[in-house]
């Protein structure tokens, strides 16, 4: 063999080999939560299940919320969030995605409200690539009667939603180095025709403080503390909940 397809051969397979390396680092990585956030899981009331970790509300009139993860990032990122909303009333749902990510697993939002039946609405959303699949179950399921709004942490939906009336909340943050202005442009006219949709920015917010996981790779730098962002996405997401419950459900929850 010529000593220039030996070269050329062995080149190849460095290159196969160190791309094969660096998918399998990327698949399999995941963004943990940071040392505070696991040191405190100790005081939250949670029952781990499989598929999903439950905050169960004392509350049984209330609404559940799903919560999709984003892409590689540990179900329990999202721990301060859902212990926060369940103070509010709410049962919370965080799912645990094969290999923490949320398209190996898009219809499990029906499984956990298959498994719930007390609970009658629903509000389904995640963070990044989990609000996007959260948005391809509701696109998938619209005869789920119980889905009674959609809502986006850093995210959008693919499809396109404009002749439905399905509420959607989106929440977006001004130092995002993930879901840019351009992105948000782009896909924010697949929102629904609903007019209980709303768009808010957290200013000073970032893409990685949607959860509790620290820095994130190309993300930018927010200029708040993560759980000041924490709490306002949960206001956020609280108010526009209860605004919808009181406006095409005749009702409010405590």
């Amino acid at each position: 063999m010529k000593r220039w397809l030996k070269i050329l051969l062995v080149s190849f397979a460095i290159i196969v080999v160190a791309l094969g390396g660096y998918s399998a680092y990327y698949f399999t990585y995941s963004y943990k939560p940071v040392e505070e956030l696991q040191n405190n899981l100790v005081n939250y009331d949670y029952v781990e299940h499989e598929q999903w970790i439950e905050f169960p509300s004392k509350n049984e009139d209330a609404p559940g919320i799903i919560i999709y993860q984003g892409a590689r990032v540990d179900s329990y990122s999202y721990a301060y969030l859902a212990e926060q909303l369940q103070a509010k009333g709410y049962h919370v749902f965080i799912s645990r995605m094969p290999g923490n990510w949320a398209f190996f697993n898009i219809d499990l939002a029906g499984t956990i409200i298959e498994q719930n039946p007390a609970i009658n609405r629903w509000y389904l959303g995640g963070h990044s690539l989990g609000g996007s699949m959260a948005a391809s179950y509701a696109a998938a399921h619209p005869e789920q009667e119980k889905l009674a709004g959609l809502f986006f942490l850093a995210s959008y939906p693919a499809q396109d939603f404009s002749e439905r009336q399905l509420p959607m909340l989106f929440i977006f943050s001004e130092f995002d180095g993930l879901v840019t202005s351009e992105k948000q442009a782009q896909y924010l006219p697949n929102q629904s025709s609903s007019p209980e949709n709303q768009v808010d920015m957290i200013a000073g917010g970032n893409h990685a403080q949607f959860g509790l996981y620290g820095v994130q790779d190309g993300d930018g730098a927010a200029t708040i503390p993560a759980t000041v962002q924490q709490d306002e996405i949960v206001s956020d997401l609280d108010t526009w909940i209860r605004q919808v419950e009181k406006d095409l459900y005749e009702g409010s929850f405590e």
